[in-house]
């Protein structure tokens, strides 16, 4: 009796150690999840904000009799939106260093930094206006948002 009691004993612990890191394996990678699925709303968010601006943006610019102010007066309450957005995107940098998510860190930060660049650039302080800056800043929100969809996809797992 005492060598099977001992062999169950030894079995059940096994057994229950396998289960415990099943567990927090599986708690892990939810949390994950679920972190970066709120990471991908406050991207969405931000991206929609800037392709919004983008578009108001090239539409009254395209005129080269466009005035200043008037084109800044209309983007006037888009602004506020994204400045707090990219408010977000810092606090998601930071969750993504804690998580030791380094490369889709690097990816939302270089998403960021181009978003700082194209609202300085609408607010006139980036040289001249072009159709051409215009268009590239579009492709490259779209692109620099591809590739950190990309990254994050990788981090979920």
């Amino acid at each position: 009796i005492g060598l099977g009691a001992l062999i169950t004993a030894i079995a059940t612990y096994i057994n229950q150690k396998s289960n415990q890191k099943a567990i927090l394996n599986k708690e892990h990678i939810d949390s994950n999840r679920k972190v970066i699925t709120q990471m991908s709303l406050d991207i969405e968010d931000i991206t929609h904000s800037l392709l919004k601006l983008w578009s108001i943006f090239d539409f009254n610019t395209k005129d080269s009799n466009y005035i200043q102010k008037e084109v800044i007066d209309k983007l006037g309450n888009l602004r506020e939106d994204i400045f707090r957005e990219t408010k977000l995107l810092t606090k998601n940098e930071g969750i993504l260093l804690l998580y030791n998510h380094l490369d889709q860190q690097q990816k939302l930060r270089e998403f960021g930094d181009l978003a700082v660049n194209f609202y300085q650039y609408t607010l006139f302080k980036k040289g001249n206006i072009s159709a051409q800056t215009t268009k590239f800043y579009r492709e490259e929100i779209l692109r620099l948002r591809s590739e950190l969809y990309k990254s994050l996809s990788k981090a979920i797992s």
